[in-house]
């Protein structure tokens, strides 16, 4: 029997999971290639943290790898600690990104020694920098073993490192007093403990790198600074519940931009008119946010990118609240001071950083021993770094998408569609590149979802050339 060659371009949740989902197939032959880069497979940057305390931003209870087990984690969790079996609201509990990492890895494990005999699996430490089309097959080409040809590539590479923010000069991005890749353990190196350091972006990764620096000891003060300030919020509050809001109702016809909007802020008043937390709005709204993104019209997403992302963000994606009770302790203290302005201009001396700031018109100036780019992921095709993406790009065979958030696909089951306007048989994306189609896809619950499902499409692929007349 021929094996269908699948090649997965990417070794993190979505390239592993997508595998792993491949795997459970008992009646195809397959031959799975996965290409993993830098971070240790299955754990990918996400769960490969430098900073040993960084918690999940989901709780145990929801973020099971394994969509129909939604009990997976948690099970695991105290099958791994038995001390924790006894103690209450484990599922609303927040673990490290460390133990997921492991948990992944343990899921991988699993799945290579359950796998059955019609499916073999192939892995490789190594860099995939070109892919060529020829005969309805792909040439995928490696730094270091001999090319892979394949008639099926998923594309799961990943976050982009963050682009250079504006009113930082394109030269400074080579400066050792610059680091660019927050992911990186040695952003946090070789610093003076006593020196100030500037922080770019407001964000969850910024978050994430103050923690770290926490860790270290670090006793200089840690500025950040963007257009729209500090706005993070708690992943739970005090005050009681709001619970008035139906997202069935309102799904009930496909809403538009407005009717959202509108939605949200009703809600909004009134929780606040009831002293409630108004956040189980937003938070069950979450299954049909995918569905309500391709229901709105292009001019309708550049609109809610241009004036409602923001709000959205801060609100949607929150902090476990010992995180966000260590931010506000360093804000308190004055450790921690979060600017809301943009970058004018930097001067590089011998051994410091003036970053000249503008806030709102009043001009600042901080010196500083370093700046680390905390902005987030890149999404536009024109800034990436992946050597890979730019030759497909180059090549025709991957294209922005209509918002440049991501690679242009099939919103379906993510086979890409190239610069012709056609969809490219047999090429498919996964994950963050897929933010301009389904802007929810960031996070385990959607992740999950999509490799089960990308997974199921390709097996029915393979079931339907195998026995065309039976489908």
């Amino acid at each position: 029997m021929h094996a269908t060659q699948i090649t997965i371009i990417g070794g993190g949740f979505c390239g592993i999971m997508t595998a792993i989902h491949l795997m459970q197939n008992h009646d195809i032959a397959l031959d799975i290639h996965l290409i993993n880069k830098d971070n240790p497979l299955a754990r990918g940057v996400a769960y490969n943290p430098h900073t040993a305390s960084l918690l999940l931003n989901v709780p145990n209870g929801k973020i099971s790898a394994l969509e129909n087990e939604p009990s997976h984690f948690l099970n695991w969790l105290i099958n791994d600690q038995p001390q924790l079996a006894g103690i209450a609201n484990l599922e609303c509990m927040f673990a490290t990104r460390q133990q997921y990492g492991r948990y992944l890895t343990c899921l991988w494990n699993e799945a290579l020694k359950n796998r059955p005999g019609t499916v073999t699996i192939t892995t490789y430490e190594d860099e995939a920098y070109d892919l060529q089309k020829e005969d309805g097959r792909f040439h995928l080409f490696l730094r270091h073993h001999p090319m892979i040809t394949a008639d099926v590539v998923v594309l799961a590479t990943g976050n982009e490192v963050p682009r250079l923010p504006g009113g930082v000069p394109a030269a400074f991005g080579n400066s050792k007093r610059y680091a660019g890749n927050p992911w990186k353990k040695d952003c946090l190196e070789n610093l003076d403990p006593k020196a100030d350091l500037l922080i770019i972006g407001n964000g969850l990764t910024m978050v994430d790198t103050v923690i770290g620096l926490v860790e270290k000891d670090f006793k200089g003060k840690i500025y950040t600074i963007s257009p729209n300030g500090y706005q993070l919020k708690p992943s739970a509050e005090t005050k009681p519940i709001y619970g008035d809001a139906d997202p069935k109702e309102l799904m009930k016809n496909s809403p538009s931009l407005l009717t959202i909007v509108k939605y949200i802020n009703r809600h909004r008043k009134a929780a606040k008119l009831k002293d409630q937390s108004f956040f189980k709005v937003l938070d069950d709204l979450r299954p049909y946010n995918q569905q309500i993104w391709r229901s709105f019209t292009t001019g309708e997403k550049k609109s809610f990118i241009k004036h409602f992302a923001n709000m959205w963000n801060t609100t949607r994606h929150r902090l476990p609240v010992p995180m966000f009770d260590l931010m506000e302790t360093l804000r308190a203290n004055g450790k921690l001071l979060n600017i809301k302005g943009k970058i004018k201009a930097i001067t590089e001396t011998n051994n410091k950083l003036l970053v000249t700031l503008n806030c709102g018109g009043e001009i600042k100036t901080i010196s500083v021993q370093r700046s680390i780019n905390c902005t987030g992921p890149a999404g536009d095709l024109k800034f990436s770094q992946n050597e890979l993406l730019q030759n497909l790009a180059v090549n025709g065979l991957v294209c922005a998408d209509a918002l440049g958030m991501g690679i242009n696909a099939d919103p379906e089951n993510g086979m890409v569609i190239g610069a012709g306007g056609d969809h490219i048989p047999n090429l498919f994306v996964t994950g963050s590149n897929l933010k301009g189609i389904l802007m929810e896809t960031t996070a385990v619950p959607e992740l999950r979802l999509q490799a089960r499902k990308l997974a199921t499409h390709l097996i029915e692929n393979c079931r339907m050339e195998l026995h065309p007349q039976q489908m």
